[in-house]
Order: C-alpha cells, then structure tokens, then sequence
C-alpha cells in the first residue's frame, strides 16, 4: 500500500467539507433562538483553532 500525502489545502477543504456537512445535520445553535449566528462564530473561531493545530501538526511532521 503506497503512502499519500496531502497538501495543506487539501487538509483545509477536508475540513471544511466536513463541518458543513455536520453543520447539515445537527443544525448548530438550534436551542440559542435569535442568538444562533452567535454560536456559529464561537464554534467557527473553535473550528479555525483546531484547523491550525492540525496544520502546524501537518508542517513539523510531512511524513507521517
């Protein structure tokens, strides 16, 4: 089996890709009402967080 290696656009259109998908189906900030678009940015600053320890974690390791 050949080792595939990603670039790091591809790994940011996985993840994006990924929670919109989520977002589809669980509907985020159902119980927040009026103030949904208020949890939609706590959990997108949460999402560009994870992408760039994701990220940095694909820059100091390419290999694996």
């Amino acid at each position: 089996m050949e080792k595939a290696k990603i670039s790091g656009f591809q790994l940011f259109v996985l993840i994006v890709l990924f929670e919109m998908g989520s977002a589809l189906l669980l509907s985020p900030g159902s119980e927040a009402k009026q103030d949904a678009w208020i949890a939609i940015l706590f959990g997108l600053v949460g999402g560009i967080i994870v992408f760039f320890i994701y990220y940095r974690l694909f820059m100091y390791y390419p290999d694996l």
